[in-house]
């Protein structure tokens, strides 16, 4: 069975913003995209927010890193069944995960007190400065 490899995004935060990262996230989130607020995940530390795109579902989990002092990762998966599937399958990225990022990641570079932006996909030991440069059509 394949398994497709999902973006992610690792970056430096000061620290008179880190406790306000995953709601200024989820208000530029929200202001591209129908999304949730953040909540708190009750299975490790971090915390998620859902939107959707068109009538897809997707997912982003936030959490600080345990490896890099001052560091925060975040996730972006598809969501529901559907993106449940898709990632067992292996399935093409899709537009609106790549769509994502790239919001992400101007609220990332665009953000006072957020450095160091780098992309990468689980599981690879290669990072890259901008979610276009990820090697999507290698991530099975």
């Amino acid at each position: 069975m394949r398994y497709r490899k999902m973006p992610r995004a690792a970056f430096k935060v000061k620290a008179d913003i880190d406790c306000r990262l995953p709601q200024m996230l989820s208000q530029h989130l929200n202001s591209r995209f129908e999304s949730s607020p953040p909540e708190k995940m009750w299975l490790f530390p971090g915390w998620t927010v859902d939107l959707r795109v068109g009538r897809d579902p997707f997912h982003v989990a936030l959490k600080e890193s345990k490896q890099w002092p001052d560091s925060w990762v975040l996730m972006v998966t598809p969501g529901g069944r559907r993106g449940f599937l898709a990632l067992m399958r292996g399935s093409d990225i899709s537009p609106e995960l790549s769509q994502i990022c790239r919001e992400i990641h101007v609220f990332l570079t665009n953000t006072a007190g957020i450095s160091e932006v780098r992309w990468y996909l689980t599981g690879s030991h290669t990072a890259v400065g901008t979610p276009e440069e990820l090697p999507w059509d290698r991530a099975h």
